[in-house]
């Protein structure tokens, strides 16, 4: 809920009751309307709902197999019954303070115990190796003058390096955020904790842990199912150009391996995109990355609509190196859908994971979350491929499971939000060459 109360958050953000409350008389001043005109307002709801539940099922690292039904905080609760999928265990940690005020440096240092206490201590009891540096002081007044960070990183040695960066500041503007994100160019891992953030929340501790995980390319989990496929996730960002003049544009790829031992990797492709649709270079690029994978079923999930032109350019040089039947073409719309409630009596409430509202045989309304507030629930379509919706609708939830960025279950699936997450750092200028599964955007 971050600074607003209780009362303004659910203004915000309607829980179901209220939110069906406003439905209601919104449609009753439609109706009322309506009838001026002799025109009846069909309000009988919709029925044609189906519930999809497929085994929330992963593996750890102990080779553990757990279900999840609720939150994926409930794993990280019992270390004694989980452990994460270990790839890289050797970590360099520091801490870097951003500081406007030295009145403010016994406060950094309290809370650098908490998150020692709190996540190193706890990753460290999984098998993870933590070699603390020094920690690196950072006036924010002498960071303004120079405008580089460089100079603070000299003697932060290792492979996977991992920087906290503490400040007494609200915010950073965005110019010193990115410049902390270009740590990547020096294959430096980093996150942010503003002075607002309680790290002392039993639920800020558990995303510190999974972010620092992931970023360092060490998994909570991974699919126990486990398949032929290889999902693509491809999303499309913009941003206004500093000249006021047009858009940048950038798009970003997930690919992630539903194999044993499955990864996750991302790719920087350089092909052009414009508005809304990547272009045929970026096709090109995309099919010659993935033809390592010529005998698995490619999956592609495109964040959003696509063009007739983009559509085109997949089946035409897909086909040509795949062939028609290895792979399809699936979009993912996470905006503008309409919302489902779930009736239980009198109360109104959000439906349970896995409700699906069909549309037509190859699309379909999905509700992949249960938040507090008004599910949004995923628009998804099979556009092109052998490739059965409810299958497709399966592999969405079970994606779902991969999105570590928070501990509670995310409503979209891996391939979009990570795809989502690499656009925008690129549009940023963060293009890492490194691509064997840190999860840097998390």
């Amino acid at each position: 809920m971050g600074d607003l109360s209780r009362g303004e958050w659910e203004q915000v953000h309607p829980l179901p009751q209220q939110r069906w409350e406003l439905i209601k008389k919104f449609r009753n001043r439609v109706a009322s309307q309506l009838k001026k005109y002799s025109i009846a307002l069909d309000v009988e709801p919709y029925t044609e709902i189906e519930y999809i539940a497929p085994k929330f099922e992963v593996v750890d690292g102990g080779g553990k197999v757990h279900q999840i039904s609720g939150s994926v905080g409930k794993l990280l609760e019992d270390s004694s019954n989980w452990k994460p999928i270990i790839r890289n265990p050797h970590i360099p940690v520091g801490f870097l303070y951003v500081y406007t005020n030295k009145n403010s440096f016994r406060d950094l240092e309290d809370r650098t115990r908490i998150i020692d206490e709190t996540v190193l201590k706890k990753v460290s009891s999984f098998g993870l190796h933590i070699d603390h540096i020094e920690p690196i002081w950072v006036p924010l007044s002498e960071y303004k003058e120079n405008r580089s960070l460089t100079r603070y990183i000299e003697n932060f040695d290792g492979l996977t390096r991992f920087l906290f960066v503490l400040t007494d500041t609200l915010k950073l503007d965005d110019e010193f955020y990115w410049d902390i994100k270009a740590l990547l160019g020096f294959g430096i891992q980093s996150q942010v904790i503003y002075h607002r953030t309680n790290v002392g929340n039993e639920n800020v501790a558990k995303n510190l842990m999974l972010a620092f995980l992931g970023k360092t390319g060490n998994y909570p989990y991974f699919l126990k199912e486990t398949s032929n496929k290889v999902f693509v996730g491809i999303d499309l960002s913009r941003k206004a150009r500093s000249s006021g003049k047009g858009t940048l544009n950038a798009v970003g790829t997930a690919i992630i391996v539903d194999l044993a031992n499955g990864g996750i990797t991302y790719k920087n492709i350089n092909g052009p995109a414009g508005g809304e649709a990547v272009e045929k270079a970026y096709v090109k690029s995309l099919a010659n990355i993935l033809y390592q994978y010529k005998d698995n079923f490619i999956v592609i999930h495109r964040d959003g609509g696509m063009s007739r032109d983009e559509f085109n350019a997949y089946v035409e040089i897909f086909s040509r190196q795949f062939g028609k039947e290895n792979f399809a073409l699936v979009s993912i719309l996470k905006s503008g859908t309409p919302r489902i409630l779930q009736m239980r009596g009198n109360v109104v409430e959000n439906p349970p994971k896995g409700c699906v509202i069909w549309l037509s045989e190859s699309e379909a309304v999905v509700s992949t979350s249960k938040p507090r507030g008004t599910h949004v629930p995923l628009r998804i379509k099979v556009l092109y491929g052998d490739y059965l919706s409810r299958e497709a609708i399966e592999d969405v939830l079970r994606l779902t499971l991969l999105n570590f960025s928070s501990f509670t279950l995310n409503k979209l699936p891996a391939t979009v939000a990570f795809a989502d997450r690499v656009a925008w750092f690129a549009l940023h200028n963060i293009v890492p060459n490194d691509s064997d599964g840190n999860l840097f955007f998390l």
